[in-house]
């Protein structure tokens, strides 16, 4: 189960970020998810046992690319990490609450005694409640950005059944009107978005876009894969006060298709070194049928 992180509900006047209010909708989802391990029924009888013996929990996010892009920070900077890190921080705090208040209307979870939960004196209905699903087709029909990762164009296209169809990134009009920069007119805005086009979908350079949208708005191949683990780095750091909770987050590290081995190499050894679970990298161009459009460089 996903939520959309940049929600409008969850933005205050001032456009700030409204934790309570997402932390809020995390308890309800827990519960929600709770519900349909009851309901739910599978063809082999062990999957059934197993499903209600663990009470596993599958919450997460999509659209943390559009979060960090309206709070004005960009993917994997000092600032958008430490905005993921404390996101995480709240929605696994509040998941845990949850599971916890369940188990004093239904019992903790068979398996509960000996557990990592047990150990910590915590009671609770659920052996897990994170773990961030890729959430691609789902973030289209949220209008949102793609689970954790980045956006990935400014106006891009993706592949709908035999036809692609183009979007803009989430948030973009809205900080483009904040800083008085969105066309005044259709004509206008259809050469804004031409240009973005043409600029490899980037608005790295174009002169119509503030430097301040453009530095809230990096497209996937901009985010060096350092940056990008160190972001995973921080989703893993916001679930610490809980690791027993977490389960691990679907990511998917675009990278140019000439990129060298080494430099593949490096990053994952990074990974390892800050503890992140998995990474996943994608040489963009590297299949003749992709979901998303190739970033021509």
């Amino acid at each position: 189960s996903s939520m959309h992180a940049a929600h409008p509900d969850f933005w205050n006047p001032d456009y700030t970020y409204n934790m309570q209010k997402m932390a809020s909708v995390a308890r309800i989802q827990q519960r929600f998810m709770d519900n349909v391990t009851d309901v739910s029924w599978y063809p082999i009888p062990a999957q059934n046992m197993t499903a209600r013996m663990e009470r596993r929990n599958g919450g997460g996010f999509a659209g943390i690319a559009e979060y960090l892009s309206r709070l004005g920070v960009s993917f994997g900077s000092k600032e958008g990490l430490k905005a993921t890190e404390d996101l995480f921080r709240q929605y696994t705090r509040a998941s845990v609450e949850a599971s916890m208040e369940l188990a004093k209307e239904r019992g903790v979870y068979p398996l509960w005694e000996g557990s990592r939960f047990h150990q910590k004196g915590l009671r609770v209905r659920n052996s897990c409640m994170t773990n961030n699903a890729p959430t691609g087709t789902l973030a289209q029909a949220l209008q949102t950005s793609w689970g954790v990762d980045p956006h990935n164009g400014i106006v891009f296209s993706r592949k709908v059944r035999s036809r692609f169809v183009d979007f803009v990134a989430p948030g973009f009009k809205d900080l483009m009107e904040r800083h008085n920069a969105w066309p005044r007119s259709e004509e206008k805005e259809k050469e804004l978005l031409k240009k973005i086009r043409a600029n490899h979908k980037s608005v790295r350079g174009i002169e119509d876009v503030p430097e301040a949208v453009q530095k809230a708005f990096p497209i996937r191949v901009e985010v060096e894969p350092e940056a990008y683990i160190l972001h995973l780095a921080a989703i893993h750091k916001g679930a610490s006060d809980y690791p027993e909770a977490f389960n691990s987050v679907s990511n998917t590290c675009s990278i140019p298709l000439d990129s060298e081995e080494s430099a593949v190499h490096e990053a994952t050894m990074l990974a390892w070194k800050l503890g992140v679970k998995d990474i996943t990298f994608y040489p963009d161009g590297s299949r003749l049928s992709q979901p998303v459009e190739k970033i021509a460089k």
